[in-house]
C-alpha cells in the first residue's frame, strides 16, 4: 500500500515541525524504507518539496529512483529542481533536460514539462505547448457549453421544465462565472414562476369543507397570538421557540408575523420556508428555493430538501405532473429518501 503523503505531513505538523524539517523527515522515510509511491502521492511529495524550497531533495529523489523502471518520471518537477539548484545552467545540464524531454515529437513529455514556467527561456517550445493546451481546454469547454445549452433549449421548447432545470444547474456548476448563463437562469426562473402563477390564477377553486374548530380553543389561541405579538420585544431572544410554538398550535399567520419581525439571518431560512408553506404561500417558496440552493450549495442536504419542497409547491399550485416529475427525480437520486417515496405513492393514487 502506497504511503499517504497528506497524512504524513499532517502528522508532522501536529508535532510542530517546520516545512524544511518535514521535507527532510519525509525524504528519509521514503528513501530509507524504499517506499514506492503511486503517481498521486508522488506528485504530492514533489509538490511539497518544491513549496518547502528543497529543490536539492527533488534532485536526490530522482537520483534515488533513476534505476526504477516503474517510477513515475514527472518532468516538470525534475526540470524545476535542476534549474533551481543550478540557476546558471551550463551546456551539460541543458543536455540532461533535453534528454529527459526526448524528441520534439514526444508530446506527452513536453506536456508534462509545460506544467512549470521556469524553463520557458531555455526551451521556448514549453510556452507554445502550454498555450496550445489552454486553447484545447477552452475548445473542449466551449463545446460542452454549446451542447448543454442546446439540450436546455430543447427541453424548454418542449415544456419539459424539470429536465431543463437540471441541465441549467449543470451549466451553472461548470461555468459559475458565465454572465450570459446567469441572465438565462434568471429569465428562465421568472418565466417558470409567472407561468405557474397564471395557471394558478385561472384555476377554479373547489370548495373544501374544513372541520370547525372548538370555539373555546379558538378564543384561547387568538388571545395567545395577541399577547405574543404585543409583548414580542420581551421575548426577542426566544423568537425561534415562539415561532415553533405557533406552528405547533397551527397559528401559522402569527408564526409568519413573528418571524418577519425577528430580523432572522439566513441560517434560519429553512424555518422560513416551512412557515411560508404552512401559510400556503407556495409561489414565494418557489422564488426563494433557487437562492437557498445557490447559497447553501456546500450542504449535501440542500438539493434534496429544496427538491422535496419544490414538488409540494407544484402539487399545491395544480402542477401535478411537474410535481410527480420532480419527486421522481429526487427518488432516483436518493433511493432512501423515505418521505419522498411515500408522498410519491400517495400522489399516484389521486
Amino acid at each position: 500500500m502506497s504511503l499517504n503523503i497528506e497524512e504524513e505531513i499532517n502528522q508532522f505538523l501536529i508535532e510542530k515541525k517546520g516545512p524544511e524539517d518535514i521535507a527532510d523527515l519525509l525524504f528519509q522515510k521514503i528513501v530509507l524504507n524504499n517506499e514506492k509511491l503511486d503517481s498521486k502521492n508522488n506528485d504530492k511529495f514533489l509538490s511539497f518539496l518544491m513549496r518547502s524550497g528543497r529543490s536539492d531533495l527533488i534532485l536526490q529523489y530522482y537520483q534515488h529512483n533513476i534505476q526504477n523502471k516503474k517510477f513515475y518520471w514527472n518532468r516538470a518537477y525534475f526540470i524545476y529542481g535542476l534549474i533551481k539548484s543550478y540557476p546558471k545552467l551550463d551546456e551539460e545540464l541543458e543536455e540532461i533536460i533535453k534528454s529527459s524531454l526526448g524528441s520534439a515529437q514526444n508530446d506527452q513529455h513536453w506536456i508534462e514539462a509545460s506544467r512549470t514556467k521556469i524553463a520557458d527561456k531555455i526551451f521556448p517550445k514549453l510556452k507554445t505547448v502550454r498555450k496550445k493546451l489552454k486553447e484545447l481546454h477552452k475548445k473542449t469547454y466551449d463545446k460542452k457549453r454549446e451542447e448543454l445549452l442546446h439540450k436546455f433549449e430543447l427541453f424548454r421548447s418542449q415544456q419539459l421544465i424539470e429536465p431543463a432545470k437540471e441541465v441549467l444547474k449543470r451549466l451553472e456548476k461548470i461555468f459559475p462565472k458565465d454572465i450570459e448563463l446567469k441572465r438565462i437562469s434568471y429569465s428562465f426562473s421568472q418565466q417558470d414562476a409567472e407561468a405557474i402563477f397564471e395557471k394558478y390564477k385561472t384555476k377554479k377553486k373547489g370548495t373544501i369543507n374544513k372541520p370547525k374548530n372548538d370555539p373555546d380553543v379558538e378564543i384561547t389561541r387568538q388571545a395567545l397570538e395577541k399577547n405574543l405579538l404585543t409583548d414580542l420585544e420581551k421575548y426577542s431572544k426566544e423568537y425561534q421557540d415562539l415561532v415553533i410554538l405557533c406552528l405547533f398550535i397551527e397559528s401559522y399567520e402569527c408564526a409568519l408575523k413573528i418571524f418577519k419581525r425577528s430580523h432572522a439571518d439566513f441560517n434560519n431560512v429553512w424555518l422560513y420556508v416551512e412557515i411560508l408553506m404552512k401559510n400556503k404561500r407556495f409561489l414565494e417558496v418557489l422564488h426563494i428555493l433557487p437562492i437557498i440552493e445557490k447559497n447553501l450549495s456546500d450542504d449535501p442536504e440542500t438539493f434534496s430538501s429544496s427538491t422535496y419542497c419544490r414538488a409540494i409547491c407544484f402539487w399545491n399550485l395544480g402542477e401535478k405532473n411537474s410535481a410527480l416529475e420532480v419527486l421522481e427525480s429526487l427518488i432516483n437520486s436518493r433511493p432512501n429518501y423515505r418521505s419522498a417515496e411515500v408522498l410519491f405513492q400517495e400522489w399516484q393514487k389521486i
